[in-house]
């Protein structure tokens, strides 16, 4: 959700220079469509999930970004054990909330939430860039 969020804001705010990718920090969920809370949480505000696959972030080069956003404070903590240079920024997401809530496996209720909470500082970030 965070991915469609950031991108969609970076887009309604001009912004075509930066380029936004998803990946997740369980090898195991790798390969995966989105949770259906999260296909049905992102259809209420436009967004179409249906395409999404999940990624493994050891996966991709992330010597190749310049920030990586992290949703949880253990998601950033497995980014940080990449030993990437000092170049690459390693941001917790809504950091002064603990992070963006973690919806997997708690209802529908609780991606709604969350996808609340990721529309409320994705302008911030975009206006941070």
């Amino acid at each position: 959700m965070f991915e469609a969020l950031l991108q969609l804001a970076l887009q309604e705010n001009g912004r075509t220079d930066v380029v936004v990718e998803s990946a997740g920090t369980i090898q195991e969920a790798a390969n995966h469509p989105a949770e259906e809370g999260a296909l049905v949480a992102a259809k209420r505000v436009g967004l179409d999930l249906s395409g999404h696959v999940s990624r493994w972030v050891g996966d991709l080069n992330l010597r190749d970004f310049h920030i990586i956003y992290c949703m949880e404070p253990s998601v950033r903590d497995v980014v940080r054990e990449f030993n990437l240079p000092p170049t690459v920024r390693i941001i917790l997401v809504n950091e002064e909330q603990g992070g963006i809530p973690n919806p997997y496996q708690k209802g529908q209720e609780a991606y709604d939430e969350s996808l609340e909470v990721i529309r409320s500082v994705v302008g911030k970030i975009v206006r941070d860039l």
